[in-house]
């Protein structure tokens, strides 16, 4: 028998292995919306904030279930297609719902409870034993309630939760919990006509009056006439008014009392306003050629793949493709690898499509996210969203286009924590659900995708030559080994790059020199023991930074102070080895005092606005040299740009992984493509010890095809990707006999059904 009581099922912000089921009241039914939030109960004290994902009639038959709490949402803040992508992104990355969550929604929609502590059933006097528990009974007593955090603070210790709970379990303080929304939208001040300024008559009298009495009032006023003309109704921002006259707040209030201008408290989500709309430019005729090959493929296909080399100008064939989908009334997601290359795209988008744009990535404040997320639900606002691979969580209504520009980077690819998924690949099934169109661009596509294209799932359209003409860079190659006998390095530089550095310099123009490693130097090690500092956590050797005189894990985070002594036998013998950015700079620095050198690796970006900051600096001309890691090949255009230098090719190319010769052809190719890309033809220079390797050979040849056909048989021979599926198995424990024998059971069991297929431990 079917019960007449109804049931949903709601998702947790928690690693739990299922969804759980919660009861509702009758009157309740009409309130709860699929991709709604309600307060749930989890275990005997905690509240959260639940998404929920099925309403049905269902009783579970393991457990009782408990009532809601309470409703939070009255409609969806998350789509029914992002509840269907996030079951798939659970069962093919094999994670928990509850970490899809954590993963998609801004912090603030996460909410849960807070322990609150309040008098207790037993709170006399006499009963409390020590100074610390008379201390809570008294600041209680004084403020009614207080959290964790107040007790914590009160006592000036670490960690109050086991007093706490001891005096909760002799009823000396009770507990209750508290949900608090985190977010509140965000409200601003605008300026607007004030009621002097409506009557012709009053407003006179007040310009004769600030004439001879108040000349700054009467000059603030003239500035702000002039700005609301172009503003109208939606009034002026007083902070951006404030700043654009450099006006004194004062004035300002001043002329606000006066009735002169009227102050108004609005909700303000826009984060980008006052935007100038310049228009399309037009394609060339190679570009027009590639637009309408990729229209037809879309008639065909749900998914094409834009192979276009550097400089050819893929980035306007997706600008065009944007205004098709605009006039058809559909939103588009444009996803980027890098938060860096957002600076320069917004602004090409900005001047095409004007505040049409929102942009979404974690350098943003979590109330900024959570704006952007609120305003995509609304079916007014923003139809063009441009982010990095956590944009593909956005709610996103009447979908019609994804743009996955350089598609085959490795940062699309999220490694920790779960869900490890990969944005390219999540972005293509999402906009299946939605009956979306998918454009992949990219100079040198992932093997992925190219043999997706020969087996027909996606379409392809090449684009084969640079925009306006330009040649592709001249390659050169810096033999190290030789120039290492012939005594010809400067430190770390070779004469050749040099000189090329400095000729390049004498020209006014712009150097790009690019290593993959950040910090000052990959490691260090004891001369004398050969001893290598390693996490404590990922096994890993610590990379060290001069400038914080630190070693530092890259993966987890783990730091410590650099040892002037071995830490295994004690030697004083301890040196730096191999080179990072932070290194290079520091050597320019001393070979080239009078060139202004910037790095930007993940150290010198991590503040907010970081990239920009670096970017413009470049375009700006207020750098001369430019030092980074793969930051600097991801699509970014200068003009003054004519020469890139690749410090030492070799650490790519024998990197100890199965896709290192076709990440080193991306990278390479990519880095090189940043020279010469608006007037005169540009130089790359590779520094490498193996100058006659296969893959620098193809780069400097440009031969893709080549690359492609020769990779695509050694995969296929070997039985890697895309020829086949791979993932790693990690077992941890804290004995290292266990993870042996259980390493080594878990492998002859996987051998009986899998065979040779099973590589390790």
């Amino acid at each position: 028998m079917i019960s007449s009581n109804k049931y949903i099922d709601v998702i947790l912000p928690l690693a739990l292995p299922k969804v759980l089921t919660y009861s509702i009241e009758g009157d309740q039914i009409k309130s709860i919306v699929l991709g709604g939030r309600v307060i749930v109960p989890l275990g005997q004290k905690k509240l959260y904030s639940g998404l929920v994902m099925k309403i049905h009639d269902q009783r579970p038959k393991e457990y009782n279930p408990k009532p809601i709490e309470s409703i939070l949402d009255h409609s969806p803040i998350v789509l029914p297609e992002q509840l269907k992508l996030w079951r798939w992104i659970a069962k093919y990355y094999m994670c928990h719902l509850g970490e899809v969550m954590i993963a998609a929604m801004p912090s603030p929609l996460k909410l849960s409870s807070e322990s609150r502590f309040v008098m207790g059933a037993n709170d006399h006097p006499n009963l409390l034993e020590s100074d610390r528990e008379i201390m809570i009974h008294e600041a209680i007593k004084r403020d009614m309630v207080l959290s964790a955090a107040d007790i914590q603070d009160l006592l000036g210790i670490k960690s109050v939760h086991k007093l706490l709970q001891e005096m909760v379990s002799q009823g000396k303080i009770g507990i209750y919990q508290e949900v608090n929304e985190k977010y509140t939208p965000r409200k601003v001040n605008i300026l607007l006509p004030g009621p002097l300024l409506k009557d012709e008559e009053a407003t006179e009298e007040l310009f004769k009056s600030l004439e001879k009495r108040a000349p700054k009032q009467l000059e603030t006023l003239m500035q702000f006439l002039q700005m609301i003309e172009g503003a109208g109704e939606k009034g002026i921002e007083r902070s951006l008014f404030i700043r654009k006259t450099n006006s004194s707040a004062q004035v300002v209030k001043t002329l606000i009392d006066k009735a002169a201008i009227e102050r108004k408290e609005i909700e303000r989500t826009e984060l980008y306003q006052d935007l100038q709309v310049t228009g399309l430019k037009a394609l060339s005729a190679e570009q027009n050629i590639a637009y309408k090959e990729v229209v037809s493929a879309f008639e065909l296909r749900s998914v094409c793949l834009l192979h276009g080399i550097t400089g050819s100008g893929k980035t306007e064939i997706y600008i065009k493709l944007i205004e098709d989908y605009l006039k058809q009334d559909k939103r588009i997601l444009y996803l980027l690898p890098e938060i860096a290359l957002t600076t320069q795209i917004i602004n090409r988008l900005k001047d095409a499509f004007g505040d049409m744009v929102a942009i979404f990535h974690s350098r943003m404040t979590v109330r900024e996210r959570t704006e952007i997320w609120y305003d995509l639900l609304k079916p007014g606002k923003y139809k063009i969203i441009l982010g990095a691979r956590s944009a593909v969580f956005t709610p996103i209504k009447d979908l019609g286009l994804i743009i996955v520009d350089e598609e085959h980077d490795m940062s699309y690819k999220q490694v920790n924590p779960a869900p490890r998924y990969n944005a390219r690949d999540t972005a293509i099934v999402w906009a299946d659900f939605c009956g979306a169109k998918v454009l992949l661009g990219s100079a040198t596509p992932a093997l992925e995708s190219i043999y997706n294209a020969k087996i027909g799932r996606y379409a392809l359209v090449e684009l084969k030559k640079r925009y306006g003409g330009l040649k592709l860079p001249e390659v050169f190659v810096a033999d190290l080994k030789e120039a290492r006998r012939k005594k010809q390095m400067h430190e770390h530089f070779s004469k050749f790059l040099l000189d090329a550095i400095k000729e390049t310099l004498e020209q006014e123009k712009q150097v790009i020199l690019f290593q993959n490693r950040r910090g000052y130097s990959p490691y260090v090690q004891c001369m004398s023991c050969s001893h290598i500092p390693e996490c404590k956590n990922c096994d890993v050797s610590l990379t060290y930074h001069k400038f914080t005189n630190t070693l530092r894990c890259h993966y987890c985070g783990y730091m410590l102070k650099s040892p002037s002594n071995c830490f295994a036998c004690g030697s004083n013998k301890v040196h730096t080895i191999g080179l990072g950015t932070e290194r290079i700079e520091e050597e320019l620095e001393l070979l080239l005092p009078e060139a202004k050198i910037r790095r930007m690796d993940l150290d010198t970006t991590r503040g907010k606005n970081a990239f920009e900051r670096i970017i413009t600096s470049l375009e700006d001309k207020e750098i001369d040299i430019l030092v980074g890691t793969q930051m600097v090949t991801k699509g970014l255009d200068f003009d003054n740009v004519a020469l890139v230098g690749i410090l030492n090719a070799d650490d790519m190319l024998y990197f100890p992984d199965f896709r290192a010769h076709e990440r080193s052809f991306q990278l390479i190719s990519q880095v090189a493509g940043r020279a010469g890309r608006k007037s005169q033809r540009g130089k790359v220079i590779i520094q490498t010890y193996t100058p006659d390797h296969a893959v620098i050979d193809w780069v400097i040849r440009n031969d893709y095809e080549e690359f492609i056909k020769r990779e695509m048989t050694i995969r296929n021979n070997f039985r890697y990707p895309p020829y086949c599926r791979i993932f790693s198995i990690t077992i941890r424990h804290k004995l290292r006999e266990i993870v042996d024998e259980v390493s080594l059971e878990l492998a002859k069991r996987l051998r009986k059904s899998m065979g040779s297929r099973i590589l390790g431990p």
